[in-house]
């Protein structure tokens, strides 16, 4: 992630599955980007995560609390980078992975976070359905794909507009 917004100038970023702010954290420092992110807000630790951010990056993060599966159709902006790092069944793969074009572009890239062909792990084979489906579909074209062991791994697309 760290090279990904390294090398690339994104200036309008979407983050579903914030967390603790961790890769909030991480695309904050190595961009001169706003993020909105998407989470649940089930855990304590997300308040704290974003107090965190809020002081080291001011005005420059937006959490939306709730559901990325309603929270994305109310969106009106458009993001040129998409992180996708939030539920891992497949219905909520799905619904991010579909809404998110109607939010993106012909240059937006996507970050599709625990995908793994090899060896993957219960939690994360709705990503992988999705994903394939997806790139079957021809809704999704994929740029790159890294395995990083473990149940570990990331995938890189495009939408494919007509």
């Amino acid at each position: 992630l760290i090279e990904l917004c390294s090398n690339n100038s994104f200036t309008n970023i979407l983050e579903i599955g914030f967390n603790g702010g961790h890769s909030s954290l991480i695309m904050l420092e190595n961009t001169k980007a706003k993020i909105t992110s998407i989470d649940l807000g089930n855990h304590i630790y997300v308040e704290k995560g974003k107090n965190l951010i809020d002081n080291l990056y001011p005005n420059r993060h937006t959490l939306m609390l709730g559901d990325s599966k309603e929270i994305i159709s109310i969106i009106d902006e458009t993001f040129d980078f998409i992180f996708i790092d939030g539920g891992h069944d497949y219905e909520t793969c799905l619904s991010d992975l579909t809404k998110c074009k109607n939010i993106s572009n012909e240059n937006t890239l996507i970050y599709m976070d625990d995908l793994v062909y090899e060896k993957p792990k219960n939690w994360n084979v709705g990503v992988i359905k999705v994903w394939k489906e997806l790139k079957d579909k021809k809704i999704i074209n994929e740029i790159d794909y890294k395995f990083f062991g473990k149940g570990k791994g990331r995938g890189l697309c495009k939408y494919i507009y007509n």
